[in-house]
């Protein structure tokens, strides 16, 4: 059986958006690295903290970026 190109086009791109959608997301680990960090800082004179949570992306958050 073969398989058109039509269909190898679309399979190689849904691929390509699931692969971006998945490498966006926040690990566990890295979020859980990063409230750590967090909780060890005496001050915050920006106030970009207050949105460093459990519930949010690790490169969403204010003061963060992803590199």
């Amino acid at each position: 059986m073969e398989i058109s190109i039509h269909n190898k086009t679309f399979l190689l791109s849904l691929f390509f958006i699931l692969s971006f959608l998945v490498s966006q997301a926040c690990h566990s680990v890295d979020r859980a690295a990063l409230l750590h960090f967090k909780h060890n800082i005496i001050s915050d004179p920006s106030k970009l903290l207050h949105s460093w949570s459990l519930s949010s992306d690790c490169c969403s958050s204010l003061g963060r970026r992803r590199v």
